[in-house]
């Protein structure tokens, strides 16, 4: 999505019609038989919609030869084939109306399929509101696409050529004048086709941009209220509103005019061909009921061609919508799962291998030559200040990202070469910034594991992590909803339990990265103590800025500036490891500044 504009609007002249209907096929698995039944009646139906001006012309001839016998047949024929017509009709725009809302939400569970499997660095450069206006408008685009086709789009198309080949049968001149009209149609509507799109992408990427900023401000809400600042927002939505609005005139008045051209096209083909069937009913060239038989499929022809173009203007914004999502489809992950995983059995370490990264926005390295092994069931803690590394090192170690040199092994085997589902079985991590579900928390609690877990393995986890006291005092415990991203608790209790929840999948490594930042001295100590206490099978790894608590850890591993500057217990750095020294100092007097 953050992609020069004017490169956007040039592909999406070229998002052709093709693509779009193989996007509607990809969209429609599961529906495809079905809508190939509904085009066939379309079609079937179409074809018996020529019956009525045939009937008409007999009618008027036998009527003029005051020949009745037949008429009351053709009548009958005519609405026999109305009848037909309208129960298929409406009964394909029902069925289709229904399809159209299973495909809008089947694109829309294949997009977010393929949002789940992009790299983390996907979701640190493109902003999600704009990603979610993208699937909410192309999803819809997808259903109004199905709606357009079946209800006029393929009636229209297939009625046209069924009208100009029986016009062929009937009438060469009027044939030959209305492939002529509708190369006009077709050389207007293939000249202002570009324009039209250029001017629907400037509309959606505006409106995706306004969409995303809203998504971003009630994502901050706290923080607005607090600043009292929504007077200045709301300035800012209305400015880009009335953005959108100037686009959406500019775009509207221009396809106004597209439109009239077209109608104007229509109108004075019409006159003409009237023209030349009435100097040939007077020179006794046809009969009358020739005539009308001749204009009456005329009629339906250019009626066909020209509220078309209609359809079709109608039609590029939905192309346009559905261009916007098929965007999403280009972001491809670079991680990609092994092609024959492997998966580590027996492993006695975890090493972290000469690893350098950067990341993509930016050239300086932030790990520059990291070499760390952590044995088995070993209680490990990372510190350094802010900007270290630290997070880095857990973020490469989930395969978050990929290391620019070097590796990361769980015994023997390369993380790169275990499949994510094995990875992430094995590891779990307790981000900063931890997230909770508007649920229950024993609902939040079950999503540690795809398997059921019992109430005693919730209890006993959030006693691991010091949450059982205050959990116990909630007054429906368990069953306390913890609001949206866990608004009812405070910033502690949510990171206790978000370390209960990691516990109750009972992984082989537990990385806490920060997760205790917003617990106060004494319970983190609680924490730190508890999980040291774990089973010796547990491998446990710390990442902190605070030192607080570190002594309870078997083994400290100091950062700076993206290396390790110092290894040991508590009491063997403070001696020999003069940076760690002053982390101790400044954390005894609340600081965090860098250190030189």
């Amino acid at each position: 999505m953050a992609r020069d504009s004017r490169k956007e609007e040039k592909i999406g002249n070229k998002y052709s019609f093709r693509r779009q209907f193989q996007d509607l096929w990809f969209y429609a698995e599961g529906q495809r038989n079905k809508l190939v039944v509904y085009f066939i009646l379309t079609i079937i139906i179409s074809l018996i919609a020529m019956a009525p001006p045939y009937f008409y012309g007999r009618i008027i001839d036998d009527l003029t030869n005051n020949t009745f016998g037949n008429i009351f047949l053709f009548l009958g024929l005519i609405a026999l084939s109305h009848i037909i017509y309208e129960t298929v009709y409406n009964f394909v725009i029902y069925k289709t109306k229904i399809i159209g809302g299973i495909v809008r939400n089947q694109s829309r569970l294949k997009t977010f399929n393929h949002l789940f499997g992009l790299d983390y660095s996907f979701y640190e450069t493109h902003p999600l509101g704009q990603i979610f206006s993208r699937i909410q408008t192309g999803s819809s685009s997808v259903r109004l696409f199905i709606k357009l086709l079946f209800k006029t789009t393929i009636v229209k198309l297939s009625g046209m050529i069924f009208s100009v080949a029986i016009l062929f049968t009937l009438n060469w001149v009027v044939a030959l004048a209305a492939l002529s009209v509708l190369m006009l149609f077709l050389i207007h509507g293939i000249y202002t086709m570009s324009k039209l799109v250029e001017l629907e992408n400037k509309v959606y990427r505006v409106s995706e941009n306004v969409y995303s900023t809203v998504y971003d401000f009630f994502s901050h809400i706290k923080i607005i209220k607090l600043l009292n600042i929504k007077d200045k927002l709301l300035k800012t939505l209305s400015s880009s509103y009335e953005d959108i609005i100037n686009k959406q005139k500019i775009t509207r008045r221009y396809e106004r005019g597209r439109s009239a051209v077209s109608k104007l096209i229509s109108q004075l083909s019409s006159v003409a061909i009237l023209t030349y069937l009435a100097i040939n009913v007077m020179d006794s060239l046809m009969t009358i009921g020739m005539a009308v038989m001749i204009y009456g499929f005329y009629s339906k022809f250019s009626s066909y061609a020209s509220t078309i173009l209609g359809d079709y203007t109608t039609l590029i914004g939905q192309r346009t919508g559905m261009y916007r999502m098929s965007l999403i489809y280009e972001n491809v992950p670079k991680i990609t799962e092994p092609k024959s995983p492997k998966r580590p059995e027996n492993w006695q370490k975890i090493k972290f291998n000469n690893l350098f990264f950067n990341y993509p926005s930016k050239k300086v390295d932030v790990l520059k030559g990291i070499n760390i092994t952590i044995n088995k069931g070993e209680k490990v803690a990372i510190v350094g200040l802010s900007g270290c590394g630290k997070s880095t090192l857990a973020k490469l170690f989930m395969r978050l990202y990929q290391p620019k040199q070097g590796s990361i092994c769980i015994g023997d085997v390369d993380i790169k070469d275990i499949h994510s589902n094995d990875l992430y079985e094995l590891i779990k991590i307790v981000p900063q910034d931890n997230e909770l579900m508007n649920s229950s928390i024993y609902d939040n609690m079950q999503l540690a594991t795809n398997k059921k877990v019992s109430k005693d393995d919730i209890v006993n986890a959030l006693k691991n992590s010091a949450s059982w006291e205050f959990v116990n005092k909630l007054p429906e415990k368990l069953n306390t909803v913890v609001g949206p991203d866990g608004v009812k608790i405070s910033g502690g209790e949510k990171q206790r339990l978000c370390i209960a929840r990691a516990l109750l999948s009972k992984p082989k490594i537990i990385v806490l990265d920060e997760a205790t930042s917003n617990l106060d001295v004494v319970t983190e100590k609680k924490v730190h103590k508890d999980l040291h206490n774990l089973s010796k099978n547990i491998t446990l790894i710390a990442i902190t800025h605070r030192i607080s608590s570190v002594y309870l850890f078997d083994r400290i591993i100091v950062m700076h500036d993206g290396k390790v500057v110092g290894e040991g217990t508590h009491r063997q750095l403070l001696k020999s490891n003069k940076y760690y020294k002053k982390l101790q100092e400044a954390s005894k007097k609340d600081k965090t500044k860098k250190l030189k």
